[in-house]
């Protein structure tokens, strides 16, 4: 195509997969770099609120299309290594079909063992939350990162957001009522 011709890419489809490569190592490599040397400091009160869910007997895990790599440092970074290590991480290419498709987070119940009505997501991505509600997950929508753009909070709820929040503090809350909620629309 002209674009290829024009910023003198290669034209044979084995060396295009090949700099694809190279420019995703690059981008993952100059990512993890900047999450450790903490230009990407993590939310706070995020480390708390692992250690509470940990210590209450839950299943923490993670369903990201970035690579695992990336993931892993964020989380690392975010909570320590230790309380990283209590997370299942789905991350990259171990589905075929990335978000919107809720393929990444039926792995996820399956490996876990954990019945959708069962589970918990915070998303912060329309992607990522059709991917959880189509799985059959109750899914809150987090818009207090600074990456959120004007009317998120709208475009979260029609993906499906059954709450919407702002502040990490706000979770354990959020998530008991919205458990206690469904607990209470299943029959006896």
């Amino acid at each position: 195509s002209d674009f290829i011709a024009s910023a003198n890419l290669p034209t044979d489809e084995a060396a295009q997969i090949e700099l694809v490569k190279r420019w995703h190592r690059f981008k993952t490599d100059r990512y993890t770099a900047k999450v450790r040397a903490d230009e990407m400091p993590g939310r706070p009160g995020i480390a708390r609120i692992v250690a509470t869910a940990h210590d209450a007997g839950w299943l923490l895990a993670v369903a990201s299309t970035s690579a695992e790599e990336s993931v892993r440092a964020v989380l690392e970074h975010a909570v320590g290594a230790e309380s990283a290590s209590w997370f299942r991480v789905y991350a990259g290419d171990v589905v075929p079909a990335k978000k919107p498709a809720p393929d990444i987070y039926l792995l996820a119940l399956r490996d876990l063992g954990v019945d959708a009505a069962d589970a918990v997501v915070v998303e912060d991505s329309q992607n990522g939350l059709r991917a959880a509600a189509a799985a059959g997950m109750t899914v809150l929508g987090f818009i207090g990162g600074g990456h959120i753009a004007a009317g998120q909070e709208a475009r979260l709820k029609a993906a499906g957001a059954q709450r919407v929040f702002s502040d990490m503090a706000s979770l354990p809350a959020l998530v008991a009522d919205v458990m206690q909620a469904a607990a209470a629309r299943q029959p006896a």
